[in-house]
């Protein structure tokens, strides 16, 4: 009896946990987020890193204090990132607003990234979590139309990316960045769906 009872309770929790809604670290600050799932538009897309903190330290600070590299490839590893968020979003959002690399588009995505924590190797090794080790961000999307009119103002809140990805064999900073910024835009493209 006791073990019918057991398994029972394991089942319940089982289905409870699987059933759960997933935490979303984006919130709508203002305007209508559906303007994500419009099809046939298209976003310039623009990253804006003006008064960045990463780990406790302005931007220039913090990658000065790692290495004169860090500052060096700061800017080539900013170009990486964004082309790799485009990317995923336009295969995450294929009915819906597509995502830009120019000037020529329905409306302009800014996405105003005003923390980093870039995670660490030891945390992505021994970890026990996908996140252990990973990238945590803090933002503001704001998407426009072309008279600048905001549409859509959206808050990114410590949202914590996988440090690394089933097929990668190592981790570094630009890709804990990526799964990061990939995760941030498929939870605003699951928001938006889900206001639809």
């Amino acid at each position: 009896m006791m073990k019918k009872w057991m398994i029972l309770a394991l089942l319940t929790f089982v289905a409870t946990v699987g059933f759960a809604k997933k935490k979303l670290n984006v919130s709508v600050e203002s305007g209508d987020i559906t303007v994500v799932c419009e099809n046939g538009k298209t976003a310039s897309l623009v990253f804006n890193y003006d008064g960045l903190i990463i780990e406790g330290k302005p931007a220039q600070e913090y990658l000065t204090h790692q290495s004169a590299d860090h500052l060096k490839d700061w800017p080539e590893d900013n170009k990486k990132v964004a082309a790799y968020f485009l990317e995923k979003w336009n295969e995450k959002n294929k009915d819906g607003l597509q995502l830009v690399d120019g000037a020529k588009a329905d409306y302009k995505m800014q996405i105003h990234v005003t923390y980093l924590d870039l995670g660490s190797v030891a945390g992505a090794m021994f970890g026990l979590k996908r996140t252990d080790g990973g990238c945590l961000v803090t933002a503001t999307i704001t998407i426009k139309d072309n008279k600048g009119k905001t549409l859509c103002k959206i808050k990114v809140d410590e949202l914590k990316g996988p440090s690394t990805k089933a097929w990668d064999l190592g981790t570094n900073e630009v890709n804990r960045r990526k799964y990061a910024y990939e995760k941030m835009g498929k939870q605003v493209i699951e928001l938006a769906k889900d206001k639809k």
